[in-house]
């Protein structure tokens, strides 16, 4: 096949000044549209998340804290990451007497300079072209604009993981001692304001390490280690020295690690908070949460993650690797604010950039230039972005969790843009054509298709190989729970019509231990009324009715004496008047729950504790 010329390109390059004069407008855009976007949603109609936000968000945590801090009023050990509320808003209260705008215009600034940096990171890799794309890209992302005028960590661990990644390209690039200085106190910070970002930087340290071992000498690269782990240490000691004091035993600047860790590992966890396309609202809890949580100062909840991935190691993974792929995913998984409330009052954030578009971009990037990772500066802002990524999914997605790593994605996104445009330049269209298609089609799928491709065909399947007897928990009174079901969250929980006369059966698999004595087995039934009215079944000749005085979703518990009779349950409707529905979750298929004499191409949310 004949190959395509290469043609010298006679594009000029950017000048110093043209090009310096788009980097700053990009920061003086960012700037303007996050306040603009901020004063929109400030006088809109959820102006109480910007001001007063509800008592059960962070927001309004982070607030009530900052101003305990500021009055100097808190007693107890910091249960949060400390640097966001017992600094940054602290500062903020002191400078301006407690302004809520106050911290907008300073997040506002923080959003600008990220855009700063990601151009000015982009630049050091791939040149002025990639630099101003990233910075246009950072400057113009919706969610990005949209977090600014909340209390919450996103805007300024936005801006902490960019200086992190800025800071580590140029100790990268040129070995110097004052880059991995700051690098260090970049990451300290970043991990003060969400503990994830220690996964990053420890890998980060080791691999720099070992090129400058390579480069230079042992003793050389060991003191630039040394240095920046006395330096990591020395911003985080403060708030270790206060926790171990309060809490009279060693102890890390936060004390929720226990419960962040459980909210997405347990055995029943969904792979994010909350459904995307939600109004903002609560996660979901569900009961293996709270079995981990009750007795988790005796038996902390890392050592009960190694236990599952030592019981059930294909079920664990399985469960990680939704949460890796859903990271990568376009859609907003909103929690104390999201884009279908608070963002619907700006037509700003509807204006701008979705997500969705940077990701697919980065990731085409991520592909394309896998070669240059035999540049250390290459590698370093590939290592952040696969540690972060790998940190978040540790624990469990929400988008303000993912909005920190956007601005180095919209960097590879910038790189991606410029190396097709350096391309076209030299009408190199094969190489477009073959390599930058088939990439940007990849990262296109994965960031549209790819979740919902495995949610819908896949995950079913899988789960009924690496899970086969379906879920089964040990509660804190030593009893079997037994379930089939998902997740509600990101689940396919869906109606089950009744009428009196209808029969659903679920057959489940004996007890662990069979010859235990069983007195009785508790069943707990989850049912949703669209109206006032009656609900009367039987459950296993159990009578059970449930009165529904307006639209309600309710889970129903009976308890049956003895031994569930060939470890079957059998529901039988009686009388519905409240047109009642049971639910069944159609993202999974065990063929053990039957439905008026056939099976059900999902199974019941049921569950049995005996």
């Amino acid at each position: 096949m004949k190959k395509t010329p290469l043609v010298q390109s006679n594009t000029p390059l950017l000048s110093k000044r043209r090009y310096l004069f788009w980097l700053y407008g990009a920061f003086f855009l960012a700037l303007a549209l996050r306040l603009a976007a901020a004063w929109e949603i400030a006088h809109g109609a959820f102006a109480s998340s910007v001001f007063l936000p509800h008592e059960a968000t962070d927001l309004r945590t982070y607030m009530d804290l900052s101003g305990q801090i500021a009055a100097g009023e808190f007693s107890g050990p910091f249960y949060y990451q400390p640097f966001y509320y017992s600094v940054f808003l602290v500062l903020c209260r002191w400078i301006s007497g407690g302004s809520v705008w106050a911290v907008i215009i300073l997040q506002a600034l923080l959003g600008a300079f990220t855009a700063l940096l990601a151009g000015l990171t982009a630049a050091r890799l791939s040149g002025k072209r990639a630099a101003l794309i990233a910075a246009y890209l950072t400057a113009l992302c919706n969610i990005l604009i949209f977090y600014t005028p909340f209390h919450q960590i996103a805007t300024l661990q936005t801006f902490n993981i960019t200086l992190l990644a800025y800071l580590s390209v140029l100790a990268a690039q040129t070995g110097l001692y004052r880059y991995f200085i700051a690098m260090a106190a970049a990451a300290a910070v970043g991990a003060l304001t969400r503990g994830n970002v220690l996964l990053v930087f420890l890998p980060l340290l080791a691999v720099l390490t070992i090129v400058q071992i390579r480069r230079k000498s042992w003793k050389n690269a060991s003191a630039r280690c040394v240095v920046a782990l006395a330096v990591f240490l020395l911003v985080e000691s403060p708030f270790i020295i206060y926790n171990s004091i309060q809490l009279g035993r060693l102890s890390g600047p936060s004390t929720a690690a226990d419960a962040v860790l459980a909210l997405g590992n347990t055995p029943e966890a969904p792979p994010g908070g909350r459904e995307p396309g939600l109004p903002a609202g609560p996660m979901e809890y569900p009961q293996a949460y709270h079995i981990w949580m009750q007795d988790c100062e005796e038996i902390p909840v890392w050592k009960k993650i190694l236990d599952y991935l030592a019981s059930e190691p294909a079920a664990y993974l399985e469960l990680t690797g939704r949460k890796l792929l859903l990271f990568w995913d376009y859609r907003e998984i909103p929690n104390n604010v999201a884009l279908a409330g608070e963002g619907s009052t700006s037509q700003i954030v509807g204006w701008t950039l979705p997500a969705g578009i940077i990701i697919a971009l980065a990731l085409a990037g991520l592909f394309l230039m896998i070669k240059r990772l035999r540049r250390l500066d290459f590698t370093v802002i590939y290592l952040i972005i696969i540690a972060y990524w790998g940190a978040t999914a540790a624990f469990y997605n929400l988008s303000r969790f993912r909005s920190p790593l956007l601005p180095l994605l919209a960097v590879m996104a910038g790189v991606f843009a410029a190396a097709l445009i350096r391309r076209s330049q030299l009408q190199d269209w094969r190489f477009i054509r073959t390599y930058g298609f088939l990439t940007l089609a990849l990262g296109a799928f994965i960031t549209i298709g790819a979740y919902e491709f495995y949610r819908n065909n896949l995950e079913a399947a899988i789960l009924k190989i690496v899970r086969p007897s379906g879920t089964v928990l040990t509660d804190n009174a030593g009893r079997t729970v037994q379930f089939y079901h998902g997740p509600q969250t990101f689940g396919g929980w869906q109606a089950l019509e009744v009428k009196s006369g209808s029969v659903c059966s679920v057959k489940f698999p004996p007890p662990i231990k069979a010859d235990r004595q069983i007195d009785f087995t508790e069943i707990e039934l989850s049912v949703q009324a669209s109206r006032a009215g009656l609900l009367s079944l039987s459950v296993n000749n159990q009578p059970l009715s449930c009165t529904f005085d307006r639209p309600a979703f309710k889970k129903i518990t009976v308890k049956v004496p003895g031994r569930l009779p060939d470890d079957t349950v059998t529901i039988k409707i009686n009388y519905n008047s409240a047109d009642a529905v049971l639910i069944a979750d159609m993202q999974r298929n065990y063929q053990a729950t039957s439905f008026n004499g056939e099976t059900l191409p999902g199974e019941l949310v049921i569950r049995i504790t005996r």
